[in-house]
């Protein structure tokens, strides 16, 4: 079994993510990477199919992401947006889905962390049910990162990048506020807790 992922996310995009003063993320199926627990993580990646890899080595190595971006003497402003489907998706059973909501609302906590969620009845379709992506902004430049089913992909192409910023704008305008976010999430975890 083999501990890689594709050379373009290990290479370019954690390279971007790492000189980022700005992360803005969307994700409509799993709670973001840098925001998962070490359960929930490990449940994620126990369902990666499609290419055999060392689950723990993998684990680890996410955890080691977390810390370099967010715990970093000056960590980025990161503004995560995440579809209501995500609290309500299990991943890895009840436990696991309260230890990673209880997660979400002790880092929304953070001065520079923002986690909005799109409440699924009210929103409808939006933008972003297309697929989930990040925006780096660093010295100047935007750089975006899209998951794919078999792999990313890193945009920097100015055009590009521009409408996957548009998209943003579009998905964050029908999320809830902070404070309203949180106090969705905090339902979810009694939901998993019942």
């Amino acid at each position: 079994m083999s501990g890689e992922v594709s050379p373009e996310w290990t290479g370019k995009w954690l390279a971007v993510e790492a000189k980022a003063n700005t992360l803005l993320s969307f994700e409509h199926s799993i709670v973001p990477g840098l925001l998962q627990t070490e359960d929930y993580t490990r449940a994620v990646l126990r369902h990666n199919h499609h290419s055999p890899i060392d689950v723990e080595a993998q684990v680890q190595e996410r955890l080691r992401r977390q810390s370099a971006v967010l715990e970093r003497a000056d960590p980025p402003m990161a503004v995560f947006v995440l579809d209501e489907q995500v609290l309500l998706r299990s991943v890895g059973g009840p436990k696991v889905m309260r230890d990673q909501l209880e997660r979400l609302i002790q880092v929304s906590m953070r001065p520079k962390v923002i986690v909005h969620i799109i409440p699924a009845g009210e929103a409808g379709y939006h933008p972003g049910l297309a697929g989930a992506f990040m925006i780096a902004r660093f010295d100047g430049m935007e750089v975006a990162y899209q998951d794919g089913t078999l792999k990313g992909h890193v945009f920097e192409d100015v055009d590009q990048v521009s409408a996957m910023s548009q998209v943003w704008e579009n998905i964050r305008a029908v999320a809830l506020p902070q404070a309203a976010s949180v106090e969705l999430i905090a339902k979810a975890v009694e939901r998993w807790t019942a």
